[in-house]
């Protein structure tokens, strides 16, 4: 089992922040760059909720040992970039007018609604009390075949 820390937490974040960061460059148009700036802005958003549910996951199956500081710097960060997130969805709000047509502002807003879930009906991760659920099983190609026959064996449901 491994632990996932304060640290390690920072070592996930930090890149997707960084990118989150870059993603006000742009070239072209001011549509066209605002358009970009909300595509990243989802895309990092996206990386950052499926981090959070590995991480979860990972406490979930047994693979990673709960650490509080961790959680409560999820926490912090999440916040932090939803915060972030909503300020750059409303920029595209406003340019809808303008620009017509922006993508990518729905895109945002699908992302942000994965943000705001996790955010606000947060659940701390426990090991799983079931012995199957918290392993992942490796099967060899004849373990599949043959549970495969098994169940091509199983009588059709009524």
């Amino acid at each position: 089992m491994k632990t996932f820390d304060y640290e390690q937490v920072n070592a996930v974040l930090a890149p997707l922040k960084a990118k989150f960061d870059d993603c006000t460059h742009g070239e072209g148009n001011e549509c066209e760059t605002l358009d970009k700036h909300l595509e990243c802005c989802a895309s990092v958003c996206c990386e950052v909720v499926n981090a959070v549910r590995e991480w979860a996951n990972g406490v979930f199956m047994g693979e990673v040992i709960f650490d509080p500081a961790a959680e409560s710097k999820w926490l912090s960060e999440l916040a932090q970039i939803y915060s972030r997130a909503v300020q750059t969805w409303q920029l595209g709000r406003k340019a809808q007018v303008p620009c017509y047509d922006l993508p990518a502002q729905n895109k945002l807003a699908s992302a942000l609604f994965q943000l705001h879930w996790l955010l606000n009906d947060w659940v701390s991760p426990k090991l799983s009390a079931g012995p199957m659920a918290r392993t992942k099983v490796k099967l060899s190609d004849q373990q599949r075949e043959s549970i495969r026959k098994q169940l091509c064996a199983l009588p059709p449901l009524e």
